[in-house]
């Protein structure tokens, strides 16, 4: 490797030969320096991380000329040597704070863990680099390529990241804190559960990004755009969204109602906001932004409508196999939100035989009877009876599907109930925007006086 090459080439006379004593000096030095290597559960700054390899026959140099020939191999590219001493040590973390690697071409290195606080890597190529775990607090990557580049775990608080190429890098649990982010590109990247608290992304592109789990407690996000990113579970207290622009994004499960800006968002097209987002908001989110986001209208009624004066809908009973439970629960959890009164037998009111008298009880008591279309209910003789019960009276029975199972099946109550019916569609539900859709069209059929929404 390097470090080896460089060191014999120092010349005899320039070294001399080592005395007894000094050779158990080195000796000593040696074992010591692989005591380090061997055992992980040292510090990282032990022995500056036993940077030379302890095999080396090599004269014994001090840790810095190391961590220098380590530096220059950076800036010579040598590439092959690096892979020598990555081989050695691939846990080992090289220390380059400070260091100027400006303009470099750094494709083709592996740098898992190295420590390059408040390095310059302004217009650096690190396009598709292995950066996880490395420290980059402070450090100017103005303009720097790492598109594609692999940063789990990184540390970039405090870095400067201004008009940086970060298309599809992995970001997951990066810490960004107070990162100028201004002009950069993030498109495609994965930021799940990163700490963006205070981070200025300000005209930030962040088309396609994945933010599921992050933070952005008090981010400026200024004329960012979020065009088809993803906010699912995202902490967006103090965020600045003034003049973002929005448009087939996805807002799951998130509270809106600290978020800044939000009458100011540029719809571009329109965008998923959930049940559970608009819920946990409550009042404090501008019913403008939700219309022009595309929420169907009577979802916002429904859940932004004054208790003095709610809307009224059918009472329902919901008809499902055990195996479709999932879908199940979420529909009961999401109507009952929106001011649907439904009744849900659990599993426990199916067991054993006769047919229980609670079900029947359940379905006569309420208004209609919303019939799971699946390939597991259309089997279900469960479900089956409670259908028998619903046609008995016109105007209960509201069936829909959540696959295609009904359109072919042959079994006869469901095939005549196929062909009577119309059966609504929630064939797409794990797909947020067409199960909100569903839902509204749901609501609807629900509603007591459903003319306004028609």
């Amino acid at each position: 490797m390097q470090i080896r090459r460089e060191a014999q080439q120092t010349s005899h006379s320039q070294i001399a030969q080592p005395s007894t004593s000094k050779a158990r000096e080195e000796t000593a030095y040696n074992q010591k320096l692989q005591k380090v290597v061997s055992d992980p559960t040292l510090k990282v700054n032990k022995l500056q991380k036993g940077l030379l390899n302890p095999r080396s026959k090599a004269p014994v140099l001090e840790l810095p000329q190391i961590e220098q020939q380590l530096l220059n191999m950076l800036k010579t590219h040598d590439v092959e040597a690096w892979s020598l001493w990555r081989q050695e040590h691939p846990k080992l973390q090289p220390d380059f704070s400070g260091a100027d690697l400006h303009g470099l071409d750094l494709r083709e290195f592996d740098l898992r863990g190295a420590i390059l606080a408040k390095a310059n890597l302004s217009d650096t190529n690190l396009q598709g680099v292995n950066l996880s775990e490395a420290v980059l607090e402070h450090a100017d990557l103005s303009r720097a390529n790492l598109n594609l580049a692999n940063l789990p775990d990184a540390k970039l608080s405090d870095a400067t990241l201004v008009g940086t190429k970060l298309k599809g890098a992995d970001l997951r649990k990066a810490k960004l804190i107070r990162a100028n982010m201004t002009d950069a590109d993030l498109s495609e990247a994965i930021l799940q559960d990163v700490d963006l608290t205070k981070a200025v992304s300000k005209k930030t592109n962040l088309t396609q990004a994945d933010l599921t789990g992050a933070e952005l407690s008090g981010a400026n996000l200024r004329g960012a755009i979020l065009k088809k990113a993803t906010l699912s579970a995202t902490i967006l207290k103090g965020a600045n969204f003034n003049g973002v622009s929005l448009g087939q994004t996805i807002f799951a499960n998130v509270d809106l109602s600290g978020t800044k800006g939000l009458g100011t968002v540029n719809h571009l097209e329109s965008s998923t906001i959930d049940i559970d987002t608009i819920a946990r908001s409550q009042s404090n989110i501008p019913e403008e932004f939700l219309r022009r986001a595309g929420i169907p209208d009577i979802i916002i009624d429904s859940m932004l409508s004054r208790a003095d004066h709610p809307i009224k809908f059918h009472t329902c009973f919901i008809s499902y196999s055990s195996k479709d439970e999932v879908f199940a629960k979420r529909l009961y959890s999401d109507l009952s939100r929106l001011g649907v009164h439904c009744d849900f037998a659990p599993e426990s009111l199916k067991s054993g035989e006769p047919f229980n008298s609670r079900i029947v009880e359940y379905i006569q008591k309420n208004d209609k009877l919303l019939l799971i279309f699946s390939e597991h209910s259309l089997h279900s003789t469960w479900v089956e009876k409670e259908a028998e019960i619903a046609i008995q009276k016109e105007g209960v029975l509201l069936p829909f599907q959540i696959d295609n199972a009904a359109q072919t099946t042959d079994q006869a109550w469901a095939a005549n109930i196929r062909d009577t019916y119309h059966i609504g569609d929630f064939t797409s539900w794990q797909q947020p925007h067409a199960y909100l859709l569903a839902i509204a069209h749901l609501l609807r059929d629900l509603k007591a006086d459903p003319g306004e929404y028609y």
